[in-house]
Protein backbone atom coordinates (compact mmCIF):
# COMPACT_ATOMS: atom_id res chain seq x y z
CA UNK A 1 0.00 0.00 0.00
CA UNK A 2 1.18 3.81 -0.93
CA UNK A 3 1.50 5.88 1.83
CA UNK A 4 -1.18 8.14 0.84
CA UNK A 5 -3.71 4.69 1.17
CA UNK A 6 -4.10 4.86 4.96
CA UNK A 7 -5.03 8.49 5.30
CA UNK A 8 -7.61 8.47 2.29
CA UNK A 9 -9.40 5.01 4.33
CA UNK A 10 -9.54 7.46 7.38
CA UNK A 11 -10.51 10.47 5.05
CA UNK A 12 -13.23 8.15 3.62
CA UNK A 13 -14.18 7.18 7.11
CA UNK A 14 -14.56 10.56 8.35
CA UNK A 15 -17.25 11.26 5.25
CA UNK A 16 -19.07 8.31 5.91
CA UNK A 17 -19.13 9.59 9.43
CA UNK A 18 -20.25 12.63 8.48
CA UNK A 19 -23.44 11.47 6.78
CA UNK A 20 -21.60 10.96 3.42
CA UNK A 21 -22.33 7.78 1.23
CA UNK A 22 -18.94 6.36 -0.55
CA UNK A 23 -19.88 4.23 -4.01
CA UNK A 24 -16.83 4.04 -6.32
CA UNK A 25 -17.26 3.17 -9.70
CA UNK A 26 -15.03 2.70 -12.26
CA UNK A 27 -15.24 4.05 -15.66
CA UNK A 28 -13.25 1.64 -17.67
CA UNK A 29 -12.80 -1.78 -19.75
CA UNK A 30 -9.77 -2.34 -17.66
CA UNK A 31 -10.14 -4.34 -14.50
CA UNK A 32 -7.70 -3.73 -11.72
CA UNK A 33 -7.57 -6.04 -8.62
CA UNK A 34 -5.44 -4.01 -6.58
CA UNK A 35 -7.71 -0.59 -7.37
CA UNK A 36 -10.51 -2.47 -6.49
CA UNK A 37 -9.85 -3.89 -2.95
CA UNK A 38 -8.85 -0.64 -2.41
CA UNK A 39 -11.95 0.78 -3.75
CA UNK A 40 -13.72 -1.46 -1.55
CA UNK A 41 -12.36 -0.75 1.57
CA UNK A 42 -13.51 3.19 1.43
CA UNK A 43 -16.79 2.42 0.15
CA UNK A 44 -19.72 2.35 2.02
CA UNK A 45 -21.06 -0.63 1.49
CA UNK A 46 -17.76 -3.04 0.60
CA UNK A 47 -18.96 -2.56 -2.98
CA UNK A 48 -17.44 -1.53 -6.19
CA UNK A 49 -19.32 -0.61 -9.36
CA UNK A 50 -17.28 -0.56 -12.92
CA UNK A 51 -19.11 0.43 -16.49
CA UNK A 52 -17.62 0.44 -19.87
CA UNK A 53 -18.55 4.04 -20.69
CA UNK A 54 -20.36 6.86 -19.66
CA UNK A 55 -23.91 5.67 -21.56
CA UNK A 56 -23.54 2.60 -19.23
CA UNK A 57 -22.77 5.02 -16.55
CA UNK A 58 -26.33 6.43 -16.93
CA UNK A 59 -27.95 3.26 -16.01
CA UNK A 60 -25.79 2.34 -12.98
CA UNK A 61 -27.15 5.74 -11.82
CA UNK A 62 -30.64 4.74 -12.17
CA UNK A 63 -30.14 1.94 -10.12
CA UNK A 64 -28.21 2.96 -7.15
CA UNK A 65 -30.18 6.33 -6.80
CA UNK A 66 -32.30 4.41 -4.08
CA UNK A 67 -29.95 3.10 -2.39
CA UNK A 68 -28.23 6.55 -1.91
CA UNK A 69 -29.74 9.04 1.28
CA UNK A 70 -29.00 12.47 -0.23
CA UNK A 71 -29.90 14.08 2.93
CA UNK A 72 -29.49 12.14 6.07
CA UNK A 73 -29.32 13.72 8.99
CA UNK A 74 -26.60 15.31 10.86
CA UNK A 75 -25.46 14.08 13.91
CA UNK A 76 -22.96 15.50 16.22
CA UNK A 77 -21.80 12.82 18.31
CA UNK A 78 -17.84 12.50 18.83
CA UNK A 79 -16.11 10.01 16.62
CA UNK A 80 -14.40 7.26 18.82
CA UNK A 81 -10.89 7.72 17.43
CA UNK A 82 -9.71 11.32 17.15
CA UNK A 83 -8.70 12.93 13.92
CA UNK A 84 -5.40 13.65 13.54
CA UNK A 85 -6.59 16.25 9.56
CA UNK A 86 -9.25 18.72 9.86
CA UNK A 87 -12.79 17.64 9.11
CA UNK A 88 -15.64 19.07 7.42
CA UNK A 89 -18.20 18.58 10.43
CA UNK A 90 -15.96 20.63 13.55
CA UNK A 91 -17.75 20.69 16.82
CA UNK A 92 -20.32 23.21 17.81
CA UNK A 93 -18.85 24.73 20.66
CA UNK A 94 -15.40 24.41 22.24
CA UNK A 95 -15.20 21.33 24.72
CA UNK A 96 -14.53 21.53 28.78
CA UNK A 97 -11.40 18.77 28.12
CA UNK A 98 -9.51 19.03 24.91
CA UNK A 99 -8.27 15.98 23.19
CA UNK A 100 -4.28 15.17 23.65
CA UNK A 101 -2.78 15.06 20.01
CA UNK A 102 -0.04 12.58 20.84
CA UNK A 103 3.10 13.39 19.01
CA UNK A 104 4.36 11.24 16.20
CA UNK A 105 7.81 12.05 16.64
CA UNK A 106 10.61 11.96 19.29
CA UNK A 107 12.32 14.99 19.86
CA UNK A 108 16.02 15.56 18.16
CA UNK A 109 18.79 17.10 19.21
CA UNK A 110 19.09 19.02 15.98
CA UNK A 111 16.73 21.64 15.10
CA UNK A 112 15.02 21.00 11.50
CA UNK A 113 13.57 23.11 9.25
CA UNK A 114 10.20 21.78 8.89
CA UNK A 115 7.78 20.68 11.44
Amino acid sequence: PSVAEPLAIRTAEDAKNGGTTIIPVFISGFNDADANSFMRKISSTGEVFSVEDFDDLTGLIDELVDEIELCPEPTYQPTEVPTYVPTNAPTLSPTLDPTNVPSSKEPTLIPTMSP
